[in-house]
């Protein structure tokens, strides 16, 4: 027997004595009840006990589980439709019951394995915070380019630059690039996978001193393509008939004749 002492109340013109029972571990079944009095404190020889009456019990201190769902590895870019991820943990509560079910939405830049839709609760405020290992990857933020272009001769300008891509990106890593010659249209890129080597590329000239446009973009991991940036470069013109196989090339050649 557990003994708790009771505190007497009046219910609709009836003496009603209450008493707390405390119990630590989850219950669910029925349980015997007997009021006994104080008569040893007003001078009788003993307490008196009433028969026992049973009740029914339901303790529950047990936290309800939870499942996480919803992850993604893949990324999610400024073009996604939907631009957004949303986790779900799913409640589960043998006892009491659960509240419900709980969910987090996603829609700013993040790369992360170890999300969590939150905490579930059973009805009388056990709780569980959801497994934290669900993985979410939105990146909507362009990667930044630079570009530039440099002759393959150290005396003069070639007529195939050496064009070399520079490039940062926030969160997913630049994965590609494009090189156009004389086109701004990103639709008309090839993409190839980033490198920070020089590419040689040609100027579609002769020796004729005359200038082109190098056009180039970089490709995150999610898919995010930067803006254009673009260099000019000018290609020597041939002053002069001879060609010098010890200098690499022709005589008098300049930048203008």
């Amino acid at each position: 027997w557990q003994y708790a002492p009771a505190t007497k109340t009046t219910q609709n013109g009836q003496n009603v004595y209450k008493a707390t029972i405390v119990r630590d571990s989850t219950y669910d079944g029925p349980i015997q009840v007997k009021a006994i009095d104080n008569a040893s404190t007003s001078g009788a020889s003993k307490n008196l006990e009433s028969a026992a009456t049973e009740a029914y019990l339901l303790v529950d201190k047990t936290p309800p589980t939870c499942i996480s769902s919803g992850g993604s590895s893949a990324w999610i870019n400024a073009s996604s439709n939907p631009g957004t991820l949303t986790l779900t943990g799913t409640c589960s509560d043998a006892n009491s019951g659960c509240v419900g079910n709980v969910s987090k939405t996603y829609s700013t830049d993040i790369s992360s394995t170890t999300e969590t839709p939150g905490t579930v609760y059973d009805k009388v405020g056990n709780s569980t915070v959801c497994p934290k290992n669900q993985t979410v990857r939105i990146d909507k933020t362009k990667p930044n380019v630079s570009v530039s272009a440099s002759s393959q001769n150290s005396s003069f300008h070639t007529n195939t630059a050496n064009v070399s891509v520079g490039q940062s990106d926030n969160l997913s890593g630049v994965t590609q690039m494009c090189i156009l010659l004389g086109n701004s249209n990103v639709n008309s890129c090839n993409w190839k996978n980033y490198t920070s080597s020089a590419q040689a590329m040609s100027t579609g000239r002769s020796y004729d001193g005359g200038s082109v446009t190098y056009y180039a973009w970089t490709k995150d991991a999610a898919g995010n393509i930067s803006d254009v940036k673009s260099t000019s470069y000018s290609v020597y013109k041939q002053c002069s008939s001879t060609y010098i196989s010890g200098y690499g090339g022709w005589s008098g050649c300049s930048a203008s004749c």
